[in-house]
């Protein structure tokens, strides 16, 4: 599909299609015109495996979230590169555009931060770049209150 501005689109089919392709072992599934993902991604061979969850509405970057284990917080509940609602920070504005696969950008860009991540864990250092690209001590101050989407899911209807 083309729009209007002469780019191309990806359907959300099409991105479960490709996402299946890609990893045989996924769950993708549509409904209400929206994506679920679920996937195990491993970063590197001595990296633990993590469960992530990818949703997504037509022609929006998706949002993917860690399921499984847990992420681990500093002392004060924080996180590097993370939105308010838990979904991972993974690129700057405009580098995803409708023409893009998520299994080109997405999950690559997910895997890059969970390496980011527990290289963090080690000594609070981030490396991945963000926003200003200020230095590592810069990076790793860019800190985020975070609440793992299992635990927020649970105590939505209270």
């Amino acid at each position: 599909m083309v729009s209007s501005a002469g780019r191309s689109r990806v359907g959300l089919a099409a991105q479960a299609i490709a996402l299946r392709s890609a990893y045989p072992d996924s769950r993708p599934m549509l409904r209400d015109g929206r994506l679920a993902w679920s996937s195990s991604l491993r970063p590197t061979p001595a990296s633990c495996s993590y469960e992530v969850r990818l949703e997504a509405r037509p022609y929006r970057q998706a949002e993917i979230f860690v399921t499984s284990p847990a992420l681990q917080t500093d002392e004060q509940g924080r996180l590097p590169h993370v939105y308010d609602n838990g979904a991972l920070c993974l690129n700057r504005a405009g580098e995803w555009r409708e023409g893009h696969l998520f299994i080109n950008t997405c999950v690559p860009w997910t895997l890059e931060w969970l390496f980011f991540y527990e290289l963090w864990l080690v000594d609070h250092v981030w490396r991945g770049d963000g926003i200003d690209e200020t230095d590592l001590r810069g990076q790793a101050a860019i800190l985020h209150p975070y609440v793992a989407p299992t635990a927020r899911r649970s105590t939505a209807g209270r």
